[in-house]
């Protein structure tokens, strides 16, 4: 088998790190590696440029590299169930991102102020079961979202600058100690 030819890779193996062979695929456009034990992700996934989708779900990450922002052509990030506490700031540097899954972490702030902000495709950001207790007004610059789902965190408030985001059909805010929340998303909020 000639691994260049090799489109998609799924790798379930109670893998603790990523496989070396895994930085030779070039054309690689779709990797699972769910459900192992990674705890960190090798600089060499940036030689991984042709990566659309991603899954990463049920593993022990804690961090992703600054050069996984060089993962360009990545339209979908998911990292549900693993050890995350804050959203790593290359993920603010990939422009083509569409759906980022981050369900079921330890994530309680965003990052401050990225100061590389291309994350302006995204539609749909998942941040279910994490400990979030504040969103911040960058959030605003999330020009395309569509679904925010930020069920079971630890808000008390939304806001205002939540109204800017003039494509967002769905929020879903369920098992949150809300107290405010701005009247421009009454009609699409769920809780």
């Amino acid at each position: 088998m000639n691994i260049n030819s090799t489109f998609y890779a799924s790798i379930y193996n109670d893998l603790t790190e990523l496989p070396t062979e895994i930085f030779d695929m070039k054309i690689l456009q779709e990797l699972d590696l769910k459900g192992n034990n990674i705890e960190h992700i090798s600089v060499e996934i940036s030689k991984l440029t042709k990566l659309r989708y991603l899954r990463l779900d049920d593993n022990k990450i804690k961090d992703l590299p600054s050069c996984f922002a060089k993962l360009t052509n990545l339209e979908e990030l998911s990292l549900q169930r693993n050890c995350i506490s804050s959203i790593p700031t290359a993920i603010f540097e990939l422009p083509n991102l569409l759906y980022l899954t981050l369900t079921s972490n330890s994530i309680d702030l965003f990052p401050d102020n990225p100061l590389e902000f291309k994350l302006t495709k995204l539609k749909t950001l998942d941040l279910i079961n994490n400990k979030l207790i504040k969103l911040p007004s960058y959030i605003s610059r999330f020009n395309n979202l569509e679904e925010l789902f930020l069920d079971d965190n630890l808000l008390e408030e939304i806001p205002d600058c939540i109204c800017q985001l003039t494509k967002l059909k769905y929020i879903s805010l369920y098992d949150n100690p809300i107290v405010y929340y701005p009247k421009c998303i009454s009609n699409i909020i769920d809780m």
